[in-house]
């Protein structure tokens, strides 16, 4: 079964479970529904971050992020959330790679970044760790938790045209429709989907303001299946196969004299002392283009190929609904 088909299944699934067991335990007192609203700080790991280990990323790109969300609490240890978020993934090699540093440099003077406004809705489920097993207003006051579900998003990397291009300077434009790698092109890879899997895990605790309303602050990976959060992935597909002059100036940014997203001069001093000064390169289609060597031409390195992720951290403010009221029976 196609990814996108089972993830619909998987959501049907849930939503029904979800409501029979509401019916079938209408009788229980314990069990209500919540509605609530996030606010999210979001960060990027991959192939633009400081480092190449899986935890590093840069924390001056950190963007916000806002979500809502209703929980139903089925078990004393057990919620399933339903819930939607959106907000902004960004990365910069200028920003984040240290031209003074020997694995850095690299990146540096590779000079590619990107932003990214994606969209998610997931079915998460959430184990406290400590149970509550009175109504909603004996509940404890604090209670940690894990978590773990799926989700689909919807992403869509852009970047921005250098200043001192004849096409769309400085505008932001989506990277997926260029194929900035040869995707889409023969003998490349087809160009990569922007509606994704993503698997969210994570932990938090939950602290009671009062017995409707509370308050939870909490920290998740999204696991994702694609390697283009980013629009980086493998080798540099050649400037002479990318058939157009836009793609060819969004797909090797090493040879610019200026940072893209601010303007700032670039340390070409560093660039010049590690890999000579950048050199222009006739194409076979009659274009000439500047670069570092290393860079842009076929089969030179963009990118590592493993799976990128983000990070969701922030507070959860969830109020308590849906609860029955009972009569005390006549004597």
């Amino acid at each position: 079964m196609h990814i996108s088909k089972f993830i619909y299944v998987y959501f049907l699934y849930l939503l029904v479970s979800a409501f029979q067991a509401q019916a079938q335990v209408q009788s229980n007192r314990n069990n209500y529904w919540s509605v609530g609203f996030q606010l999210n700080a979001m960060n990027y790991f991959g192939d633009l971050n400081p480092q190449s280990s899986f935890a590093s990323t840069e924390l001056s790109l950190t963007r916000p992020g806002f979500g809502i969300q209703a929980e139903y609490k089925f078990h004393p240890h057990f919620r399933v959330r339903f819930g939607a978020i959106a907000g902004r993934l960004q990365g910069d090699d200028f920003v984040s790679a240290n031209p003074q540093d020997p694995e850095g440099i690299y990146r540096y003077a590779r000079n590619l970044h990107f932003r990214n406004d994606l969209a998610e809705v997931s079915s998460i489920f959430i184990f406290d760790i400590l149970p509550s097993r009175g109504r909603f207003y004996g509940e404890r006051s604090f209670v940690p938790y894990i978590f773990g579900g799926i989700g689909m998003f919807y992403h869509n990397p852009k970047a921005k045209v250098p200043l001192t291009s004849a096409i769309q300077p400085g505008e932001w434009i989506s990277l997926q429709p260029l194929g900035t790698e040869g995707q889409g092109r023969p003998g490349f890879d087809k160009k990569y989907a922007l509606i994704q899997a993503s698997i969210p895990v994570g932990i938090g605790f939950r602290i009671s303001i009062n017995p409707r309303f509370n308050v939870s602050i909490e920290s998740g990976l999204r696991l994702t299946f694609t390697d283009y959060l980013d629009d980086v992935s493998g080798e540099y597909a050649g400037q002479e196969v990318l058939g157009d002059d836009l793609t060819r100036i969004m797909a090797d940014r090493s040879g610019e004299l200026n940072a893209a997203v601010g303007n700032e001069t670039r340390n070409t001093t560093e660039l010049d002392t590690k890999f000579g000064t950048a050199i222009s390169t006739n194409t076979t289609d009659g274009n000439t283009y500047t670069h570092y060597k290393g860079y842009g031409t076929a089969n030179d390195i963009r990118g590592k190929s493993s799976f990128d992720y983000f990070f969701v951290s922030g507070f959860h403010f969830n109020y308590v609904i849906s609860v029955k009221r009972y009569r005390p029976l006549k004597r």
